[in-house]
């Protein structure tokens, strides 16, 4: 696996939005602005277990993140990623830690849909 270098650690370590991208059922890419949280080695994200993205993805199914710097466009990092889980977060627990690390204060209809995805980097890539 290439690593990724120590000068674009920042971008995953940041609260930036990452561009997710996911293949639907019928083939075609799709991409959806997500949370995330690098644990070690570790990503995750918070979603609604009715979202394209969790229902799409099941564990060990392969999909890419990529964050853009925003002080500077041309620079970003891509992560290629497998799932290794998706669990349920029925009292959002992880959303509200997410929301946090965004620096938001949200109130969820509907808490008891939430779920975490949880993945392993396959590979970087960067500019």
């Amino acid at each position: 696996m290439i690593a990724l270098p120590s000068d674009r650690a920042d971008l995953l370590d940041r609260p930036l939005i990452a561009h997710v991208g996911v293949v639907a059922p019928d083939g075609a890419p799709r991409t959806f602005p997500m949370w995330f949280v690098r644990d070690g080695d570790a990503f995750g994200f918070t979603t609604s277990r009715d979202r394209p993205q969790a229902r799409w993805l099941a564990p060990g199914d392969a999909f890419a993140m990529s964050i853009v710097d925003p002080g500077n466009p041309y620079r970003y990092a891509g992560v290629g990623l497998r799932l290794v889980a998706c669990e349920p977060d029925p009292a959002a627990a992880f959303f509200h830690r997410l929301a946090d690390r965004y620096g938001l204060s949200v109130t969820l209809e509907r808490p008891e849909t939430r779920v975490v995805l949880r993945a392993r980097p396959t590979r970087y890539w960067f500019q």
